[in-house]
């Protein structure tokens, strides 16, 4: 479990979507939040091609969907014009 995450019911019932519930009580970005998922889908691949983890198990880590980006793109963003002029 992701230290400092408070555990909650989902996330003891199902682990795979439970780490993903944990990430969101905790809070974090969600970009933040589909940069661990990457990290725990590989991880859990890797342990199953290794024999260490039921493949099955690997398999439902990575259907975790990661979380939507909601907002708008903030910056100075160049017109069509001035990136010809580039």
């Amino acid at each position: 479990m992701v230290s400092g995450a408070p555990q909650t019911a989902a996330a003891l019932e199902s682990p795979s979507t439970g780490i993903r519930v944990a990430l969101e009580q905790a809070k974090l970005a969600p970009s933040t939040i589909n940069i661990r998922l990457a990290v725990i889908r590989k991880l859990a691949t890797e342990a199953a091609d290794n024999g260490l983890l039921d493949p099955a198990l690997a398999a439902g880590i990575n259907k975790v969907k990661g979380v939507t980006r909601k907002g708008v793109r903030a910056g100075n963003w160049l017109s069509r014009e001035q990136a010809r002029e580039l």
